[in-house]
């Protein structure tokens, strides 16, 4: 790896909580669109155009495998997605979308910026924490502050990036009982 490599950044942002949706229409079939991006019901959703998501299928019947997901439009219980192929299929109920990083190489984490349209009132935290691919004995949380009257967190490692290996999952969460928009900016370098 070239030490000189400047990191990079990844949005995500949304209204209501940092959490999970699940695609919810099981008949409804996706839509191919042009390049590589397909149009998918997911009704509720709470996420802005502009963020990259990852996608995942807990059963791991879909075609479109685990990985990060551009949000390339969000209307009204649709969104645009990329992917790396397409095949025609229907998206079931095990299909969900995360706030969250997941890179097949090693990456560092250099920091998350996290920002509120406003102050939060409710007494509740925001979390970082890595879901380790190898299992629950190596999870590790990595950050939690309380966000009462906070708008903007910056966290930055103590003692410089963190080393994530490929295939584990970070997660960012928050209740958002306040249901501020949020933007989420994470500053990241692939080893690979």
């Amino acid at each position: 790896m070239n030490q000189n490599q400047s990191f990079e950044r990844l949005y995500m942002g949304g209204s209501e909580d940092i959490v999970y949706d699940v695609f919810d229409d099981a008949t409804a079939a996706v839509t191919r669109l042009n390049g590589k991006a397909f149009y998918a019901k997911i009704t509720g959703h709470t996420f802005f155009a502009g963020s990259t998501m990852y996608w995942t299928d807990t059963d791991n019947t879909s075609a479109y495998k685990h990985g990060m997901r551009y949000i390339h439009a969000a209307a009204t219980n649709y969104l645009t997605l990329s992917c790396d192929y397409f095949q025609t299929e229907n998206i079931d109920n095990e299909c969900q979308l995360w706030p969250s990083i997941v890179w097949p190489v090693d990456w560092e984490l250099k920091q998350v910026e996290l920002h509120l349209e406003a102050a939060a009132t409710a007494v509740e935290n925001f979390v970082i924490a890595l879901d380790a691919d190898k299992g629950t004995y190596w999870d590790t949380t990595y950050y939690t502050g309380a966000m009462t009257g906070v708008q903007d967190v910056i966290w930055k490692p103590e003692d410089g990036p963190i080393t994530i290996s490929k295939q584990d999952l970070l997660n960012f969460t928050y209740t958002n009982v306040d249901s501020n928009n949020w933007g989420l900016k994470v500053w990241y370098r692939r080893l690979a």
